[in-house]
């Protein structure tokens, strides 16, 4: 390459990071913690934020089915799941709703998103079929920009629900290609799955802890649905939702920032309301009264991760100089 074609790519690599900052600087991250959550309390399933006790509640989508939001790491987009599409799609948008866009041009349906820890992908699950014939699910993995979409799981079962380690190394989810479902782990290439439990009942909905030491789930091996934690090589098992009514289904569990607290989705007083509790289970409380209200995500800006971390954007500029 001659110089001249040299400098003005370089150029043209400027401008496009430039504009991306400029962009990116209009989509601001809450100034404190929140949690985004999906409710009907308006007659359809729409995207709400509210702060960490329940307080200042207000909606960020208007249609007529949205669930499933998970915040980015530097909090300033959520994607979630719509059906606006007449099919499940994923979405994304601004912390504060604005630039609602669908993430890919795919014709099938799409669930349960997940950030990868330094925000340049999505995991999410994929229907591979007809739902109604195979209910076979594969999870893959999209740039955010919806390229380069790549599949991670290919078998006849239902593989869904990817939880992210905080390392980016790993991938949590829930197959029931055994049979029951049960919480699988394997490398974020979709190499060495492997399950990490293993039970007669149903093991459901993982979540990473933030120090990457645990994983929390739903289950129903005592009965009735509660949340669960284990260690990340399956040992360590112990429930800490525990209302043992027979009609009481607790599930979603998601973890705070700092892995002092876990929120989660619980029927226990009738509808579906998101509850919030220590990280042993102790000092349960609601957030939310009446309706349906599902998928609890936090976000706290004093644990925000960088999307596009300056080392990877020196290294991108190192290569394009030895050229």
């Amino acid at each position: 390459m001659d110089d001249s074609k040299t400098a003005f790519t370089l150029f043209l690599i400027l401008l496009f990071l430039c504009i991306a900052l400029l962009v990116g600087a209009n989509a601001q991250a809450p100034e404190k913690a929140q949690i985004v959550f999906s409710s009907d309390i308006d007659g359809h399933d729409n995207i709400y934020v509210m702060d960490t006790e329940g307080r200042n509640k207000y909606k960020l989508t208007n249609s007529e089915r949205d669930y499933d939001p998970v915040w980015s790491p530097d909090g300033k987009k959520i994607a979630f799941v719509s059906h606006r599409d007449g099919t499940d799609k994923i979405y994304i948008m601004n912390a504060d709703g604005n630039n609602q866009h669908r993430l890919t041009d795919n014709p099938e349906s799409e669930e349960t998103p997940a950030w990868s820890p330094n925000g340049d992908k999505l995991a999410f699950g994929l229907l591979s079929g007809n739902l109604w014939i195979s209910n076979e699910y594969e999870i893959y993995t999209v740039d955010i920009n919806g390229k380069n979409p790549r599949r991670l799981t290919d078998n006849s079962a239902r593989d869904w629900y990817p939880s992210w380690s905080p390392d980016g190394k790993k991938i949590a989810f829930t197959s029931n290609r055994d049979g029951n479902s049960e919480i699988y782990v394997m490398d974020m290439d979709g190499n060495n799955q492997h399950n990490l439990t293993n039970n007669i009942a149903q093991d459901e909905e993982p979540c990473w802890s933030p120090n990457g030491l645990q994983i929390a789930f739903s289950s129903d091996r005592d009965g009735t649905w509660q949340i669960y934690v284990t260690g990340i090589n399956g040992g360590n098992n112990h429930k800490l939702a525990n209302d043992s009514h027979s009609a009481t289904r607790n599930n979603t569990p998601v973890w705070s920032p700092d892995g002092k607290k876990i929120a989660f989705v619980t029927n226990r007083h009738g509808e579906r309301d998101i509850y919030i509790m220590d990280a042993d289970g102790k000092n349960q409380h609601s957030l939310t009264e009446g309706g349906y209200n599902l998928f609890p995500d936090w976000f706290d800006p004093a644990f925000a991760r960088t999307m596009f971390p300056a080392e990877n954007l020196e290294t991108t500029w190192g290569k394009i100089k030895a050229k």
